[in-house]
């Protein structure tokens, strides 16, 4: 820690506290010699919490996004799970006790009977599906004319069944209390009968809400979810497609008559939608997906709109609305597709496109999309211990030094001891000198803790069923593969908690993308974690 006289915010999120020299110190033994702790070793507090409740209380500033998602996913993690002692010996792997941890003030909302959830709405399902394509299900053994009978009739169909009687009241002027609705607003006053598969009237009014089922963008069942969301009261499939006395061929052809696709306010919607849920990178992923799929009528004006939303995760950097330009180019080479399919030069010479990337060229040779966040300070090698160092200086000096024969490393350390400080300052200082890197881990909070981090799943598409021979669906012409041709090191969290299969499926992929036969294509591969946090490993045991 550094002494500071004002609360700062660095690049990615973190505080640097306001920490003043004022000259005052303590002097503590520790290791046999004399240390001076001053303001710098001091954690934030807040002398009101500590007396309030008595207790030590640490308080830190949330400031980022990827720290709040960090925190939520954290906390709702799962319960606390405690270790129950008997006296009696026991064989911890066959007969245990499985406890949760309950502190005296949940104990104490519990029996006084206070609620620990509440549900204001429910949410009522309501699948969408072509003439005939509706999923089915079934048990093993069913006869075939059972599972046609039993799947006959869907939802939407009887949706439209029921249309039809509503309809035919109106027509013979006893509607009574019946009115003409749209799918989405169907459960508001009518709930589905399992047992007589269809829809009856509700006795009284509920909170709840109905929700059309996702699709993909840009195919027929889309444009069928969007007329189910307008249309009042259709009758069938067909009568969809019919308007103004004329049937159209295609349920897209139907939307552009009725005026529903004649503006990108759905796709507005859509990104204003992802904005609130997803990360910054997730948007600019979807907008590509839009460009190629959604074909949005005026799509600079939807960059500009959510041009924001997608640089977050560039907040601090004056070059922000261009990264996140070629961040867009490389999710649309993987659909063999380019921003100039789209704009205009012109149009994206405004965010200085120009003077970053030969647009006749391709976009991701001129810029390292892993990298370009991570920072790197040169006192952080000073601040790593005498075996940390050794760690450090023997994985740099393996990776810049390409004759090295030593390119795989296990670091076995227990957990608390620093090793995600070492991984990101081998990564800073690697990146510093435009080496190209990567990291992962193999579960998702962890992977939130390294510079650029990624689960190991998603980062080398490891298949999620493995077996002797699998290997990792990444193809050598893709944008990923080419990638793996140039990355110099590879760091790996939490290895431990991998199985075999996994480590094989990525050294198989390498060599073959990389044309290299050696471990791993000859990258320096460096995995860590602590063997004392895996499980016991039971045969043919249970998940407990």
């Amino acid at each position: 820690m550094q002494a500071r006289d004002t609360t700062e915010v660095d690049g990615d999120g973190h505080i640097l506290y306001r920490r003043r020299n004022q000259g005052r110190y303590i002097e503590k033994c520790v290791r046999g010699q004399i240390v001076r702790l001053d303001n710098r070793w001091v954690v934030p507090y807040n002398p009101y919490l500590i007396g309030r409740f008595n207790c030590h209380i640490n308080v830190e500033i949330c400031s980022s996004v990827k720290t709040v998602k960090y925190l939520h996913k954290y906390i709702f993690k799962g319960p606390d799970r405690g270790v129950v002692e008997t006296d009696e010996v026991v064989d911890e792997i066959k007969d245990f006790l499985k406890g949760r941890y309950v502190a005296a003030q949940e104990a104490c909302w519990r029996l006084f009977g206070f609620e620990t959830n509440n549900k204001s709405h429910s949410i009522y399902r309501l699948p969408v599906h072509l003439p005939g394509q509706q999923y089915v299900t079934f048990k093993e053994g069913t006869s075939l004319h059972s599972v046609i009978d039993q799947n006959a009739e869907t939802k939407l169909t009887k949706f439209f069944e029921l249309n039809y009687h509503i309809r035919a009241l109106i027509a013979s002027g006893n509607q009574g209390n019946h009115m003409l609705l749209c799918y989405i607003d169907l459960p508001l006053y009518y709930k589905w009968d399992v047992k007589n598969n269809m829809w009856e009237r509700r006795v009284r009014k509920i909170k709840v809400f109905g929700r059309i089922n996702m699709v993909p963008i840009g195919t027929e069942v889309f444009y069928l979810h969007l007329l189910l969301t307008h249309v009042e009261a259709p009758t069938s499939f067909e009568d969809l497609l019919c308007f103004h006395d004329i049937v159209h061929p295609t349920y897209k052809a139907a939307c552009i008559a009725r005026g529903l696709l004649q503006d990108d306010s759905e796709w507005k919607n859509c990104l204003q939608e992802a904005t609130v849920i997803v990360l910054p990178k997730q948007v600019r992923r979807l907008f590509a997906t839009l460009l190629v799929f959604g074909q949005p009528l005026d799509p600079l004006s939807l960059l500009k709109t959510h041009l924001d939303a997608m640089s977050d995760d560039w907040r601090n950097d004056q070059n922000r609305y261009c990264k996140v330009i070629l961040s867009i180019e490389e999710y649309l080479s993987s659909s063999d597709k380019h921003l100039t399919d789209f704009f205009n030069i012109e149009e994206l010479n405004e965010f200085g496109y120009s003077n970053i990337v030969d647009v006749g060229g391709d976009s991701n040779d001129n810029i390292d999309f892993d990298n370009q966040n991570i920072t790197f300070l040169e006192e952080d090698v000073g601040r790593l211990n005498e075996e940390q160092y050794i760690v450090f200086n023997v994985v740099t000096t393996a990776v810049l030094n390409s004759d090295s024969p030593d390119r795989l490393f296990f670091l076995d350390s227990p957990g608390g001891t620093g090793k995600t400080f070492l991984y990101n300052t081998i990564l800073g200082y690697l990146c510093g000198r435009n080496v190209k890197c990567m990291a992962m881990a193999t579960s998702g909070i962890v992977a939130c803790l390294l510079n650029e981090g990624q689960t190991a799943h998603s980062a080398l598409a490891i298949p999620l069923q493995l077996h002797d021979a699998s290997i990792c669906n990444i193809s050598a012409q893709s944008t990923l593969g080419q990638s793996l041709r140039e990355v110099q090191l590879i760091v790996l969290d939490e290895a431990c908690i991998g199985h075999r299969f996994m480590f094989e499926a990525i050294d198989r992929s390498l060599r073959d993308i990389r044309n290299i036969d050696s471990p791993n294509g000859g990258v320096v591969v460096l995995y860590g974690g602590d063997f004392c946090q895996t499980l016991h490993v039971v045969v043919r045991g249970g998940r407990n």
